[in-house]
């Protein structure tokens, strides 16, 4: 069922919802308006000066080249005016020139030119013409006066001025395109007052001004298209760099040809420096186009789609400076973004402005509106989501769109927010749920769209996740063709390299791999279950760093066990012995270092602190939950060889109970002697920490004692806090209460580490008497919460004063009725951190079971 009931029927209806929706749930940063600090002069007196004045701009293209030329000489050695055009020194945009900051700055270090910058250092100049009629006018000589000198003037009612100046004079004045120039100049006078048109002028005005400004940004030199707007930038890259023009090409990618990758193209931080000097350039035009847009944002009641907006849209999406100028402005109205989506060519492009739309925020008082933005942000991006399906359905937005929005998802890390105010996650399932809907055959278009890619990308880029996706959104690993795919998934694993990963290839995704390459004939089935050959890859890189090529091959395998694991998780039905010994296989191949029998230790503890996945143990933990005895013994058996006790440790937390006592003893055999070797104190002190999380005392014990025989090149700063916390936390395992009181700071430590250990050994010690039967909970609620006030944003400090005070509301009988003071506390208000808010669960309240009111984080 649609979102909008009204959207088949009276989609007038809601776009006008959607505007009121969008402006509620995205606000945007507002910029005051100036102060002007002049004098005021009436408004009547400053409209019949500009009236009579005309205005002679030294930017003006042909006033600029006899600027230029006037003191050429033969032997200079400056180039021709038209070849600063055509090397791309300066830039002419609607008849006046502008030139690049850093261009400017290169005129005036490395290369001196003498009539350039003579040039731009004229190029602002003005001179103001006033007629006869105009200064025979005595009670306008003050308003002429501050003009000549200020190069404008400060009036009442500067909206009403620029009004006048157009109905007033634009029958007059030699044509609308001219006369649209000449309204342009003389409102800068005024200081460009934001004005609606169909507001302050008639119909008749109000439509000849629209279609003015539309025909001035359509055909106004100096816009150029994509590839001329990169080539242009490429050439004032390399200009103020001295650079040639094919090493700056590198890093200026090809323009997409969607409106989705065209935004993204317009983002790329490498080309911000020129995009921007673009504004200074096109400025006039910005200010057309903000006021077309202007009309269009206070249009409330309009067909859908609003035609003024359509013919914006079709007019910018070939030209970038447009398209930059359009998307500032939507950043600043979310109302447009209702005309957007009603525009199928961008309609797509409204989602992914939603979904990188950034609230206005500060360091106070951010635990209490970060979820409301959340909340408010998720409920826009599932609007414009169901509009923009509602089109998507009908065939009128193009497939490509959605593959490019998908694709952009795909290139955010998992959990991580795309701006302050919003998770990707959540936003990529609401699209999820969306394409769920959509036909077979549409999918099966999205899925076409991102293959196209395949060829130069795989396993680790965001359109090999995007397919992935669609096809186990739609179920169409039956349907597409599997070659592309586990073709680009095979050569990725045997290649290798510092960013292959399987972040985003959720289990469905891994499944729908699965499913494609059992579509492939027996030899590349096996090419996809054994993609790595480590002896063959070892003998053809002999001449490459050792360390890191056995680090790329670490990778490779570690990738293609995530994915295997994934796909047997995931599965509905019983896993395929093949995939089975697969997985155990690849396993193996990774448990020890013995590069003479193709192994290499994949499960070092460096490895889990380069990824933004999650641990491996989590995969193989959760493959060995789904399978059946048989199966969960061969995967457990291969496991077992590892000699890393950090990856057992882990695994020992995501395993059925009933497996946990095997793991426990293979760490046991695992002495610091015969662990796998590591290259940092940073991995001994990752080893202790999972071995304390998993409860394996003993084990911990021993790789705590080589730790304090550890040499480094100086005295590692945090040490002795890291050991001091890890000796506590094993006191702890062992209740050993009496330790934990007389635990003291180490020697020698700086006055910041002493703080540390100070707030630790306070911590456990109230941990203690929280924990054990006779203990203080009264002195430990006394400790947690002077930890808590003095450390706020430390979720252990608020969750385990939440803890204490449960502690003592609820003894000695967690099921009494409250009443009294003991009512009046548990209604207190809840500890609160940076990362959570923390109120009292469920408690029996006057005979009910009642629910406290929960803050949303």
């Amino acid at each position: 069922m649609e979102r909008f009931t009204s959207l088949s029927h009276v989609p007038a209806e809601t776009r006008r919802l959607l505007r009121d929706r969008l402006r509620r749930f995205l606000p945007s940063y507002r910029t005051p308006p100036a102060r002007v600090d002049r004098a005021l002069l009436d408004d009547e007196l400053v409209l019949r000066s500009l009236l009579g004045m005309h205005i002679d701009r030294e930017s003006e293209l042909n006033r600029a080249r006899a600027t230029y030329e006037a003191n050429a000489l033969a032997d200079d050695g400056e180039p021709s005016f038209q070849d600063l055009i055509n090397d791309g020194w300066i830039r002419i945009v609607w008849g006046r020139i502008s030139a690049p900051i850093h261009m400017r700055v290169a005129a005036t270090s490395e290369r001196p030119r003498t009539r350039f910058n003579t040039l731009m250092a004229k190029r602002h100049g003005q001179t103001l013409r006033f007629s006869d009629d105009v200064r025979a006018q005595t009670d306008l000589a003050t308003a002429i006066e501050t003009m000549e000198r200020d190069g404008g003037v400060a009036c009442q009612t500067p909206e009403w001025v620029a009004a006048r100046l157009w109905d007033r004079s634009s029958d007059a004045s030699g044509g609308p395109i001219s006369a649209l120039r000449l309204w342009v100049d003389r409102s800068r006078a005024i200081g460009a007052p934001s004005i609606v048109p169909s507001q302050i002028w008639s119909e008749r005005f109000a439509e000849a001004f629209r279609e003015s400004a539309l025909e001035v940004l359509t055909n106004a030199d100096g816009l150029e298209g994509w590839n001329e707007a990169r080539s242009r930038i490429v050439a004032e890259l390399a200009l103020s760099v001295n650079q040639p023009t094919s090493t700056i090409e590198l890093h200026v990618p090809t323009p997409p040809a969607t409106a989705v990758g065209r935004a993204l193209w317009l983002g790329n931080n490498q080309i911000e420096r020129p995009l921007m000097e673009g504004l200074v350039s096109c400025g006039d035009l910005f200010g057309l186009l903000r006021l077309l847009l202007s009309d269009v944002r206070h249009t409330d009641f309009s067909p859908a789609p609003n035609e003024l907006a359509e013919r914006i849209v079709s007019l910018v999406f070939d030209r970038p400076d447009l398209m930059h100028m359009l998307i500032l402005t939507v950043r600043q109205d979310a109302e447009l973004i209702a005309d957007l989506l009603f525009c199928p060519s961008t309609a797509v492009l409204a989602c992914l402005l939603v979904a990188q739309w950034e609230a206005p925020h500060s360091a106070w008082d951010r635990e209490l509106t970060l979820g409301e933005h959340q909340n408010a942000k998720a409920s826009a991006f599932a609007d414009t989501v169901s509009v923009m399906g509602h089109f998507l359905k009908r065939e009128q937005v193009n497939p490509a769109e959605v593959a490019a929005l998908l694709t952009w998802f795909h290139s955010n890390p998992a959990g991580r927010a795309t701006s302050l105010h919003g998770s990707v996650d959540g936003m990529l399932e609401i699209l999820r749920s969306e394409l769920v809907g959509q036909p077979v055959n549409l999918l099966g278009d999205l899925a076409a769209a991102l293959i196209v890619s395949l060829p130069s990308s795989g396993l680790g880029t965001p359109a090999f996740a995007a397919a992935l996706d669609v096809i186990d959104t739609g179920g169409l690993a039956d349907r597409v063709d599997p070659s592309p795919i586990v073709d680009a998934y095979v050569r990725s694993i045997a290649e290798g390299g510092y960013n292959l990963t399987a972040h985003r290839i959720t289990q469905g995704s891994a499944v729908s791999l699965s499913v494609l390459a059992t579509r492939l004939g027996p030899e590349r089935r096996h090419g996809f279950l054994y993609p790595v050959e480590v002896k063959g890859r070892l003998s053809a890189g002999s001449q490459e760093n050792p360390y890191t090529l056995a680090d790329n091959i670490a990778r490779s395998i570690r990738a293609h066990l995530r994915v295997l694991s994934r796909a047997i998780a995931g599965s509905t039905e019983v896993a395929p012995d093949e995939l089975v010994d697969a997985l155990a296989a690849t396993i193996r191949m990774g448990a020890v270092e013995h590069k003479e029998k193709g192994r290499i230790a994949t499960f070092a503890p460096r490895f889990e602190a380069q990824t933004l996945d999650r641990p491996i143990a989590a995969d193989i933990g959760a493959a060995i939950s789904s399978l059946t005895a048989s199966a969960r013994e061969r995967v457990l058996t291969a496991i077992l060889t590892t000699d890393e006790p950090m990856v057992l440790a882990q695994l020992s937390t995501f395993v059925p109970h009933v497996l946990r006592g095997q793991i426990e003893a293979r760490v046991l055999e695992l002495t610091p002697s015969e662990a796998g070797a590591v290259w940092s104190l940073t991995e001994v002190q990752a080893r202790i920490d999972q071995l304390l999380a998993a409860g394996m005392s003993t084990a911990a014990a021993r790789f705590m004692e080589e730790e304090r025989n550890i040499g480094t090149l100086g005295k590692p700063p945090g040490r002795s806090v890291t050991r001091l916390f890890a000796d506590l936390r094993l006191h702890l395992l062992r209740g050993d209460w009496q330790a934990i009181a007389e635990a003291q700071p180490p020697p020698d430590l700086s006055q910041v580490e002493e703080s540390s250990a100070a707030d630790t050994i306070s911590f456990f010690r109230a941990i203690s008497e929280l924990k054990r039967p006779d203990g203080d909970v009264g002195g430990a609620e006394q400790l947690f919460a002077r930890l808590f006030n003095r450390h706020p944003e430390t979720a252990a400090y608020a969750v385990n004063l939440f803890a204490a005070r449960i502690s003592l509301l609820l003894r000695p009988n967690a099921f009494a009725v409250l009443g009294g003071a003991a009512l009046a506390r548990g209604w207190e208000r809840p500890c609160r951190c940076s990362t959570s808010v923390l109120t009292y669960p469920y408690a029996v309240v006057a005979g009910k079971n009642r629910r406290p009111e929960v803050e949303a984080a």
